[in-house]
């Protein structure tokens, strides 16, 4: 992996890795002082060998991360920790789960009992988050809506109750002016709507899908 200084105009070798091997920068912690990659084999026979590392600009050292950052979601505000989505894919479950960089080894799951969690954006500040969720309690329905909660998860709320079944949310972006996020129905249409942090005021404001929302 190679880091360009905007300011010097200098290219250098950040991470070194051994031969037969390919790294991929995943994401840069916001203050820049960590960035998560992986490491996986060239040899076509081992694809599926790739490991997560946290390399720290301070101390020029990379730390393997547990495997669950393989599915990294998004960086903390704060660069004190990151986001995964845990759960087992074979047991149809999906959970936000926090790392933080100091306690590796012991990560935080945020969603509650009988839930999946799958969408997740953060506050401009840090300090609250927004999901996208659904039941999987025995008869309830699986309708994913949006839930509003602290960083830490606590205090979570509602802020939508949609009803339809063939509908699903498919983007999510906190911004300076509300939560955007995008539906998309059976038939493939998808529109963008807006709504309040306490849920209230959803308008549409575009067609199509919701990629990023500048300043957010």
């Amino acid at each position: 992996i190679l880091y360009y200084d905007v300011a010097s105009n200098q290219t250098r070798v950040l991470v070194t890795i051994a031969a037969k091997q390919a790294a991929t920068p995943v994401a840069w912690s916001p203050d820049g002082r960590f960035l998560i990659y992986l490491v996986g084999s060239t040899d076509s026979a081992n694809t599926n060998d790739v490991k997560p590392f946290l390399f720290d600009t301070q101390t020029s050292k990379s730390t393997p991360l547990p495997p669950d950052a393989l599915t990294f979601l998004l960086w903390a505000r704060s660069s004190k920790g990151f986001f995964v989505q845990g759960g087992d894919v074979t047991k149809n479950t999906s959970q936000l789960i926090y790392y933080s960089i100091d306690t590796l080894n012991a990560p935080k799951t945020l969603t509650p009992a009988n839930t999946n969690d799958y969408l997740v954006a953060a506050s401009p500040d840090g300090k609250r988050l927004v999901v996208t969720a659904s039941s999987t309690a025995a008869n309830a329905a699986q309708i994913a809506n949006l839930y509003i909660m602290d960083s830490d998860g606590g205090n979570r709320k509602a802020l939508t109750a949609f009803k339809a079944a063939d509908q699903s949310v498919t983007a999510l972006v906190w911004g300076a002016a509300g939560i955007y996020y995008s539906l998309s129905g059976a038939n493939g249409d998808a529109t963008t709507w807006r709504v309040n942090l306490d849920g209230s005021n959803a308008q549409q404001i575009a067609v199509g899908t919701l990629l990023d929302v500048v300043g957010s």
